[in-house]
């Protein structure tokens, strides 16, 4: 089992922050009338970057007890789903089936007014452009 994506994107996006404000700081402190020692910036960006590298830390331990939790909750419902007859099964699927079929015929005729409406956007424009 990998890692999952958007762990993978939470986490490069915390280190990008991270960086991005130390640079931020380092530019606003190079913009200040006091010289800076580059010991002094080693150790600003050291902070930075341990300020950083803690908020992805703790990101990570929040995404990995998420998990966890989404894990056990999913052990719950397979357990309620596998004392379910066969009747109540086909009870379930019936009216899945019936509230699918009618999301459809929704969502056909609003799909059909809007392509009917940008398709008339575009003649128009069309029109207009040619006599012009």
């Amino acid at each position: 089992m990998g890692i999952p994506s958007y762990v993978m994107i939470g986490t490069f996006l915390a280190v990008l922050a991270g960086i991005i404000y130390a640079l931020v700081g380092l530019f606003r402190l190079r913009k200040s009338r006091r010289q800076i020692t580059t010991t002094e910036e080693i150790n600003l960006l050291s902070e930075n970057l341990l300020t950083a590298s803690s908020g992805i830390l703790k990101k990570e331990e929040m995404e990995r007890s998420e998990i966890v939790g989404n894990l056990s909750d999913e052990g719950l419902y397979q357990e309620r789903h596998r004392q379910l007859s066969l009747p109540q099964i086909e009870a379930i699927a019936y009216t899945i089936r019936a509230e699918i079929s009618e999301g459809a015929k929704k969502s056909l005729w609003r799909n059909a007014v809007v392509t009917f409406i940008v398709a008339l956007i575009f003649f128009l424009l069309g029109y207009l452009l040619s006599k012009s």
